[in-house]
């Protein structure tokens, strides 16, 4: 074969293998696919984490990157030296550790992988302080230090990341409120991923650009005495963020940022969280939740024994409405929770940054199995508890008990708190400081009328009761008293009669007394006669007293005139049942002496005859 049929062959065996590079990385998908959580036995559960590291194991062998040419000086860039020296310490084949001794070391973005050759614990021991560059364009991926693909992984010692961020907080996008198009996140200072039995002790994080730390598709991670800050208004500075890990436990931990102390979105699972101290900052949230396609449950986060100093937040679930995308969160304990001046104490959000009145679709995430147990504090707003709930997905199992707010040192005056509930029926339980809401879910809020202050109305009458024509006994007529006053013949029972009648008329004035406006009906006594006569057509005589019957009937028997009733005692009838009568003129009678005449037979003879003549002529 000539030079020509080898050519051909090389352009063949050449075409050959592009072939097989195309079908290879055609294969291979270009985006790396999101492993689980390894889990498994967590190896350091029980064991003092905090002080197992510190003194040198056995036969460990120290790589220090002053001895592979790191400068201690803060502008000399040693990122190379780290790298030298983190590959020293992976491939040892004995038991290795990394150091950064004391000073202050400038480095750019760089991997930290795994796993290394030797069994056992790897440890990295920060004792100086390394910076991260300023130049935001070296920044390719959203993580400054990455450390992945390890198994049983320390980073301890007592020293700093400083992620530098000041410089990048002005041009950061807020990448929660855009809706379309990519949005580039500033870069987390240190970034774990697959990482199973990792421990975080002893060290600080100050000013990171993004979050201070990223933990996602790890398990049995333990962060404990950490201290992290960076100012109240840097911009999406999260002190921790957990998300696609299980069995993750953040203890004694200091955390004031500008953001989330803590946030746990989609995959979080079995989080314990307690004796953290956070402010400022935005409180424990998790979430938001129902943003990305196929979102894990967030499932089995216990909080507890924290406290949260001046946060804008206090505890936090937040959800997005108007998304397609659904999502879960259950089985969230919270409890022995202290606040000072917290803002929004407890709230679940599933409007997360819709306005008032918010018009989007219902959110598709379901919250349910969430209690809240003796949290108490000082708040800063009207309404503590606030709970807006999905109208498609309301919240379930919501519980609280011994719930105690006061009112905190704020600006604006607050007279009384409240809660609010949307959405949902939750239980309380205990001690209820604001009070428990009441106001019923989808209820729409009635109008509220002006009262008038001092209405013209016109008097209204009052109505009376009405009466009855009470029955009157009839009428007694007084007849004549017939001449011959031996046939005069005494009624029976008279005095009885009167006596009854008498008390009859008591019992009705009292009665009048207690309905002053209820007309009385008097009562007229009968008068005793001689004799009954046929009734006269002649004017009727009101009755006379008892007493001076008496004393007519022995003058009587003397005998006088007869005696006939005084006009004076004669009352008029008001009632319309019986017609009144005509009042009798007032006889010329000649008034009596008080003295005796001394003539007593011609005057008291002439006196009688005048009294039988009026008689007769009644």
């Amino acid at each position: 074969m000539g030079k020509r049929g080898n050519t051909y062959v090389v352009v063949v065996i050449t075409l050959l293998l592009a072939l097989s590079c195309y079908d290879a990385n055609a294969a291979s998908p270009s985006k790396k696919v999101r492993k689980p959580p390894i889990g498994g036995p967590d190896i350091h559960a029980g064991r003092d984490i905090q002080g197992d590291h510190v003194a040198l194991l056995p036969g460990e062998k120290v790589h220090n990157v002053v001895d592979f040419g790191a400068v201690p000086d803060g502008e000399t860039d040693s990122t190379q030296a780290f790298m030298d020296a983190w590959k020293a310490t992976r491939e040892s084949p004995v038991k290795s550790r990394f150091l950064v001794p004391p000073g202050r070391f400038l480095i750019e973005p760089m991997f930290f992988n795994g796993p290394c050759k030797f069994n056992g614990p790897i440890i990295m021991q920060i004792d100086g302080t390394v910076l991260a560059s300023t130049d935001i364009s070296l920044y390719m991926n959203e993580h400054w230090l990455r450390i992945e693909d390890h198994f049983d992984l320390t980073i301890t010692g007592v020293g700093t990341f400083d992620g530098q961020g000041q410089s990048s907080w002005s041009i950061v996008e807020e990448c929660d409120e855009k809706t379309q198009g990519a949005c580039v996140k500033n870069p987390a200072s240190l970034y774990f991923s697959n990482v199973t039995n990792g421990i975080v002790v002893g060290v600080k994080s100050v000013n990171p650009k993004g979050s201070h730390i990223f933990v996602t598709s790890s398990a049995n991670f333990r962060m404990t005495n950490l201290h992290i800050t960076a100012p109240e208004t840097s911009p999406n500075t999260d002190g921790i963020h957990i998300s696609h890990s299980h069995n993750v436990i953040i203890s004694k931990t200091f955390i004031g940022t500008g953001d989330d102390c803590i946030g746990m979105i989609q995959g979080s699972s079995e989080i314990t969280i307690e004796n953290i101290t956070c402010g400022p900052g935005h409180g424990i949230s998790i979430g938001s939740l129902g943003k990305v396609e196929g979102e894990s449950e967030v499932r089995g986060v216990y909080v507890r024994n924290s406290r949260l100093i001046k946060t804008r937040n206090g505890l936090r679930i937040k959800a997005w409405p108007g998304h397609k995308f659904p999502g879960a969160a259950s089985d969230i304990f919270f409890s022995d929770i202290t606040m000072e001046d917290v803002r929004n104490a407890i709230i679940i959000d599933q409007e997360y940054l819709c306005p008032k009145d918010c018009t989007k679709q219902p959110s598709l995430v379901k919250i349910k199995n969430v209690q809240f147990t003796n949290i108490r504090g000082t708040t800063t707003s009207t309404t503590p508890v606030n709970m807006k709930c999905s109208k498609l997905n309301p919240c379930e199992g919501i519980v609280f008990r011994d719930i105690n707010f006061q009112i905190g040192n704020t600006l604006k005056k607050i007279s009384s708190l409240n809660s609010s509930c949307i959405n949902v029926k939750p239980i309380f339980q205990g001690i209820q400081i604001p009070p428990p809401c009441l106001n019923l879910p989808l209820m729409p809020r009635l109008p509220t009328l002006p009262v008038p202050t001092k209405p013209n109305l016109p008097a209204v009458p009052v109505p009376l009761p009405t009466i009855k024509d009470p029955k009157l006994p009839p009428v007694p007529v007084i007849a004549p008293v017939p001449k011959n006053p031996k046939s005069a013949v005494k009624l029976p029972g008279l005095v009885e009669k009167s006596k009854t009648l008498i008390k009859a008329t008591k019992k009705e004035k009292k009665a009048t007394t207690a309905e002053p406006k209820m007309p009385v009906a008097p009562v007229i006594a009968p008068v005793p006669v001689p004799a009954p006569v046929p009734v006269p057509t002649k004017p009727k005589v009101a009755a006379i007293a008892k007493s001076k019957l008496r004393k007519a009937a022995k003058k009587l028997k003397k005998p006088t005139t007869p005696l006939t009733a005084s006009p004076a005692t004669m009352p008029t009838l008001p009632s319309a049942d019986v017609v009144p009568l005509p009042t009798p003129t007032k006889p010329n009678l000649p008034k009596t002496s008080a003295k005796k005449s001394k003539k007593k037979g011609g005057r008291k003879a002439k006196k009688n005859r005048d009294i039988k003549a009026k008689l007769d002529k009644h």
